[in-house]
């Protein structure tokens, strides 16, 4: 009896320390974003002259086309994040006016807005703080809710500037918008009333301003499109204007800007076929994107989720 009950010790304790080296595997962490195929820091662009959506790595090199468009006559503009469903929306102006949708997950795509109300051009689109999805075209801002339906509450949609381009949110609930025909940059609340005071370039021989941006810092990034292509900041408050960028032999025709996770910019060269990217101080930093852009507009950073 006492050699069984030896034994079945001896079995016991290594079935114990066998389950206690088991318990000490070391468990590998897995993360949301490692198996979507489009991941933080990515570059999303409109490849305004092959009418494709495209996506990049961090550094510039090709990854996906994420969307191309049914017909050449149909053009892809403005890009946006929608959190909630975890897809990149985008407008698109040709045959059939609407706002797609591509999922970061596997990137599979599906008509998010498709409203009679829309008229061409389709060009910037912006999701806001309480998830309401804002879309500017020939001179008017829609508003729709999350799930695409159109909101005429509130007076909208509002017709705030002649040929608005970019548009993009602010934390504060409103949003940024800028027009190419009348040549300024606005602030607005979530009600769409005017907040901030309509500024223009200020440079001679620029005009049009393609996009403008709030950065990290609260200041606003603008792209201005002329004679002489430049890149500037505001104060939040349109004072104190910086003009950090200027050379047309790198950047010839912006159309787009976007901010990385370290607060350089990203700003599309839509006759170069690449993307400039500069610190906040206006030193370049990389050309990227060269191999595949053709006519780049909207340019858009995948944030971290």
């Amino acid at each position: 009896m006492g050699k069984f009950n030896l034994k079945s010790f001896v079995a016991m304790a290594i079935i114990l320390l066998f389950s206690s080296c088991l318990k000490k595997e070391e468990i590998i962490g897995t993360y949301s974003h490692q198996t979507n195929i489009i991941k933080p820091g990515d570059i999303i662009v409109s490849n305004g002259n092959s009418d494709s959506l495209i996506l990049l790595d961090a550094t510039g090199e090709y990854k996906k086309t994420l969307y191309d468009v049914d017909n050449i006559s149909e053009t892809i503009s403005g890009i946006a994040y929608k959190p909630d469903t975890k897809e990149i929306i985008f407008t698109v102006t040709g045959a059939a006016l609407r706002v797609g949708a591509v999922s970061i997950v596997d990137g599979s795509y599906r008509n998010f807005i498709i409203n009679v109300s829309l008229t061409a051009p389709l060009r910037g689109v912006a999701v806001m703080t309480d998830g309401n999805v804002l879309v500017t075209h020939a001179g008017i801002i829609q508003k729709f809710s999350t799930d695409g339906t159109r909101i005429t509450a509130g007076a909208w949609p509002k017709t705030l500037m002649g040929t608005p381009q970019q548009i993009s949110a602010l934390p504060n609930g409103g949003f940024l918008n800028c027009s190419d025909a009348t040549d300024l940059v606005r602030t607005y609340d979530s009600a769409g009333v005017q907040t901030g005071t309509s500024v223009a370039s200020g440079i001679a021989t620029t005009t049009d301003v393609f996009a403008c941006m709030r950065l990290s810092n609260g200041r606003i990034a603008n792209a201005w499109n002329g004679t002489t292509d430049t890149i500037s900041l505001w104060n939040s408050d349109f004072t104190g204007r910086v003009n950090i960028y200027a050379d047309t032999s790198v950047l010839g025709n912006p159309r787009g800007i976007a901010q990385r996770a370290n607060g350089n910019l990203l700003i599309s060269d839509a006759t170069n076929n690449y993307l400039v990217e500069i610190d906040i101080d206006g030193n370049l930093i990389d050309k990227l994107g060269g191999s595949i852009l053709n006519g780049p507009t909207s340019v858009f950073v995948m944030p971290n989720y």
